[in-house]
């Protein structure tokens, strides 16, 4: 239980180091992104993820609608700046969110290549499984 609210508590030490970094170079991104690349580098140091992250990820991603509640709550909060604003708003969801697809299919296609492989994993674990029922 201790390992856990370390977990968290280093959780929130990466997002708080974020935002102050933010404030302190400048930055016009998000605290919570660097404070995420703030975890990033902590965990390339370290051999492997302690498994207390692992279970305190797991829990925090079943459980992500709770997350999701303060940026709703911002959108009710913003209804008017939204309402002036919409079309921009829109469009750049839009577009993107296309672009986020097409980047990520991209990137797993140079990833397969890179690897060698030919099909994703799930289609490779069907292929093996119908060869097992045709003999």
């Amino acid at each position: 239980m201790i390992a856990y609210a370390a977990v968290a508590l280093a959780l929130a030490g990466c997002l708080i180091a974020g935002s102050l970094l933010v404030q302190w170079i400048g930055l016009p991104v998000p605290g919570a992104l660097l404070g995420m690349l703030v975890l990033l580098a902590v965990l390339l140091c370290l051999p492997r993820v302690p498994l207390a992250l692992g279970r305190v990820s797991d829990w925090m991603l079943r459980n992500l609608v709770l997350w999701i509640l303060p940026s709703a709550l911002g959108v009710i909060a913003y209804g008017a700046a939204l309402q002036a604003h919409w079309l921009p708003i829109v469009l750049a969801s839009v577009i993107g969110t296309a672009l986020t697809a097409a980047v990520t299919a991209w990137v797993f296609v140079a990833m397969l290549r890179l690897t060698g492989k030919t099909k994703p994993p799930a289609a490779q674990v069907n292929s093996v499984d119908s060869t097992k029922e045709q003999a």
